[in-house]
């Protein structure tokens, strides 16, 4: 039988250390953080609206996603930053060399480590961002409902797209051997992704 931590009577979902300073992330609303030979929390954040995720970068910038909110703090509890979604949900996100990447239903994100935006995807008509992935050289991969676009990842435009009018179930982005496989209903397509041939 495994044993689950618990902190505050809470039960702990995920925890980072940076060096002598724990950060402990509960899924309800709260993040705690405090050193190892406490038993009290240095520092905490409450938020109004459930927790999803938590991250912590190696030099402990901490990185707390909520429903709508992303808040960043330092190790030492002092807030760094935040962004909000606008009235939509944060539906995935992805860290990159301090750049943080997040989608909504029908924008992509791209942020500075400070917090600025440097540039914002908008899905057309009524499309909405189903997925998104980095390659390996950064370019961005976005999935809409009936659209595939790759981004560039400097300054968000458009590399090129990919529609055809069918919906889009699923795609298999092979960047190491220049390829992306998309699904549709009825039809399979493999397109080079350095030119949408």
């Amino acid at each position: 039988m495994v044993n689950k931590l618990k902190f505050y009577g809470f039960l702990i979902y995920k925890m980072f250390f940076i060096g002598i300073v724990i950060v402990l992330f509960f899924s309800s609303s709260n993040v705690y953080a405090n050193m190892l030979s406490k038993k009290k929390a240095d520092w905490a954040f409450s938020s109004g609206e459930k927790i999803n995720n938590l991250e912590v970068a190696s030099n402990g910038t901490v990185y707390i996603f909520s429903e709508t909110e992303l808040n960043v703090y330092d190790r030492y509890g002092t807030m760094i930053w935040r962004f909000t979604a606008s009235n939509n949900d944060i539906e995935k996100y992805e860290i990159n060399n301090d750049i943080v990447y997040i989608s909504t239903s029908k924008n992509l994100f791209s942020l500075n480590p400070d917090g600025s935006e440097r540039w914002c995807f908008n899905s057309v008509n009524d499309e909405i961002i189903k997925s998104f992935e980095l390659g390996i050289e950064g370019d961005a991969y976005v999935q809409t409902t009936s659209e595939f676009y790759s981004l560039d990842p400097v300054d968000g435009q458009e590399n090129w797209h990919f529609s055809n009018g069918e919906e889009i179930n699923s795609y298999k982005l092979l960047e190491s051997e220049g390829l992306v496989y998309i699904v549709t209903s009825n039809s399979v397509y493999a397109l080079d992704v350095f030119s949408n041939t």
